[in-house]
């Protein structure tokens, strides 16, 4: 896999995790899927994501002690 492609995905993949936490009000499920990812903070920082997921992205970041982002 490129490391395009690999952006790709993980971007796909966290908006996942952020709909199951916007859409269903699953934080604590979105965080231990998120975790498996191993999606780390700079690759969230350049995705630029827009305020409805970003809100999201830190519930769920507090749904667990440990934080999902590498």
């Amino acid at each position: 896999m490129s490391e395009a492609e690999k952006l790709a995905f993980n971007n796909g993949y966290l908006i996942a995790c952020c709909n199951l936490a916007n859409m269903h009000g699953e934080h604590c499920l979105a965080c231990d899927v998120l975790g498996e990812a191993g999606i780390t903070k700079s690759e969230v920082k350049a995705m630029d994501l827009c305020e409805y997921d970003a809100k999201a992205l830190k519930k769920i970041r507090k749904a667990r002690r440990d934080d999902p982002l590498s």
